[in-house]
Order: structure tokens, then sequence, then C-alpha cells
């Protein structure tokens, strides 16, 4: 059996050039089976943390009262722990660049295989009915049958735990089904705030938040589709009648949107604009494009909702055509005008 390193990081915030690990924690278990568990809260600053961020981890009670260690220690302890290891965690890619970085900046060399494995990735096969993204820790753990406390969640050391858990209960699943030759198991729908994708929030963009909304960025082949940051729509928001709404995951921005009311001579016929949808690169494939954009038409009900899609943005035709956009006749430059028509008479409420 290989070497497996199950592992968890906490930080002040999801941007590896600004922000700080505070909480490293995994469990190694090796070729014969034995495992060792270790927990380090490395040396650290606060400098430009986000306080999102340390109320998820519960900074002030779990995190800033521990005594710290230094990177020298921690991390040889980890290199040495991972040697020729795979790294196994929810989004371990997150963990690695971290980890990465502080390599590079103590002249060490990583030590374990390239190869990362994504415990909700893993688990797609056994709990999802098609295709679709992986599933937060907490919903891939319930999915397979794995308690999840949530007011532990969000602790390096506890997230490290639950990896391991979620990949064993992975594993032993597929040996019962192997033995028995049985049937995949049924898939457990995946649900989130509207029982379709994960639920986000959409927040006001404010001087605690404004530098990590602006941070956002797309990846590079859809810098034909959207600005290459989202500080470019915070711009334009600032200057015209657009509004900016930061898309916050767990406590952390994830994305940015924005919306505009076009008045008309009759109010009733004022029309509602989207743009500026963009989800940073390092968070794609999730579903929060999609979530929240149903988050903000649950906030556009009344009214006839328009937004522009290039011909070329087929990923973003689809998801539009999902809810309930068609395109139009109409173009803006080079891109083409959908529409959600305003409900009618018969639509009880006005949802859409």
């Amino acid at each position: 059996m290989p070497r497996f390193v199950f592992i968890d990081t906490e930080a002040t915030g999801l941007d590896h050039r600004r922000h700080e690990l505070t909480e490293v924690a995994w469990i190694v278990r090796f070729e014969d089976g034995v495992e060792e568990t270790r927990q380090f809260f490395p040396e650290h600053t606060l400098d430009g943390a986000e306080p999102a961020a340390l109320e998820l981890t519960h900074y002030h009670d779990r995190i800033g009262p521990r005594p710290r260690t230094p990177a020298t220690v921690w991390l040889r302890q980890l290199l040495a722990d991972a040697a020729g290891g795979h790294l196994v965690g929810a989004v371990p890619d997150f963990d690695a660049h971290h980890l990465e970085l502080m390599c590079h900046k103590l002249g060490l060399v990583p030590s374990w295989d390239h190869h990362l494995i994504d415990v909700g990735t893993l688990a797609l096969p056994l709990i999802a009915d098609q295709p679709e993204g992986p599933r937060s820790l907490a919903k891939t753990c319930r999915a397979l049958g794995v308690p999840h406390d949530d007011n532990l969640a969000h602790g390096a050391l506890y997230d490290a735990q639950q990896a391991m858990r979620a990949f064993d209960a992975v594993w032993d699943r597929l040996a019962k089904l192997r033995a028995d030759g049985a049937p995949l198991p049924d898939a457990v729908p995946r649900t989130g705030g509207n029982g379709n994708g994960p639920r986000v929030d959409l927040v006001e963009v404010t001087d605690r938040n404004w530098r990590d909304v602006a941070d956002v960025a797309p990846r590079s082949h859809q810098q034909q589709f959207v600005f290459p940051s989202a500080a470019r729509y915070l711009l334009l928001a600032d200057r015209s009648e657009w509004h900016s709404l930061g898309i916050v995951f767990e406590g952390h921005v994830v994305g940015h949107v924005m919306y505009a009311t076009e008045a008309m001579d009759d109010p009733a016929d004022d029309v509602d604009w989207i743009g500026g949808l963009v989800i940073d690169r390092r968070h794609q494939g999730r579903g929060f494009g999609s979530a929240a954009a149903r988050a903000l038409l649950d906030r556009l009900v009344d009214r006839e909702v328009r937004l522009t899609v290039h011909p070329d943005n087929h990923t973003a035709q689809r998801m539009w055509r999902s809810l309930d956009f068609h395109p139009t006749d109409e173009r803006d430059d080079e891109e083409v005008v959908w529409v959600r028509p305003a409900p009618g008479p018969d639509d009880g409420d006005g949802a859409a």
C-alpha cells in the first residue's frame, strides 16, 4: 500500500500571495498501516487577514491562544512524513499550493507525489447519479454515511480526520461491493440552498472585503469574455448605476456579480440587467456560478431580466439557458442579449 497523508490547512484568507497559514494538521498512514497524527500552529501574523476567515475557523478561540511553531520545524516534519506519499484532502490543491510556497521560501523541495487525491472527487461515482462537481467535505461525508460535526468543521485536524474517514468509507464500500458482486448503491441527491448546488451568499462590497472581491480573477482563456479581474467591475460600479456583490461560500469570497435596473417610461416596464458574473479560477467547477445566478434571480423576481453572452462562451450559454433565459436578435457590441421574460399574470406570486 502506498503512503497517504490526510491533510488540511487553515489560513487567514484564500489568497496564497497575501494570507498566511494558521493551522496545519495531517495524519500520515505509512506503508505498513501505522498512523501518526500531527498538528501545528505555524508562526504567522494577522496582516491583511479576512475577518470572515478568522470567524469561520474560530481563530480567536481555537488558534490564537495556541503556541506557534516555526516553519523550519513543522514543514521539515511534513516533508519527512510525506516523502513519496499522496496528499489526500478536501480540495488538496489549495493546501499543496500553500505548502509549496513555504518550501520555496525555505529553499526546500516538496517531497510528496504530484498526484493529489480529492476525497470529494473520489466519492462521486458512489454518491451521484450523473456527472457533477465535487461536493463540500460535509456533504461528501454525510452522503457516505460518515457523521460530520459542523461545530468542529474548519479546524485543520478535524477536517483532515474527516477526509481520512471519507477516503476509507469509499474504499470500504467498494470492497464490499466487489465481495458481494452487488450493484452500486442508490445515488444520494445533492442538496444546497435550493436543492440545486452549493449555498452561496451575495454580500455587499465593504471596506473589509473589497480587496478579496477585487482579487477575483477568471482563468486566462476566459478573459476574452470577462474582465481579467473583478477590480474593473468594482470601478465600473463606482461610476455607474451597476451594483456589485461579492459571492461568498462558507465565509470565503469566491466570486463577483453585479446588477442594474434600466428605467423605462412606464416603471412597470423597467428591466433588470445582470453582468460581471465571475467565479475565481481557484473555485471553478463547484457550481458556484449557477448558485450565485439563482441567488441573484431570487431577488429579481418582478421584472424582465437581461444579460449579454459572448457567442463563443458556450459554458455560460448552457448555464443561462438552464435558468430560463433565451437569446434574442439584439447585440451589445460582440455579445448577444439574452432575456428571461417578466412573470406573467398566471405565475402566482411572481417568482420565476
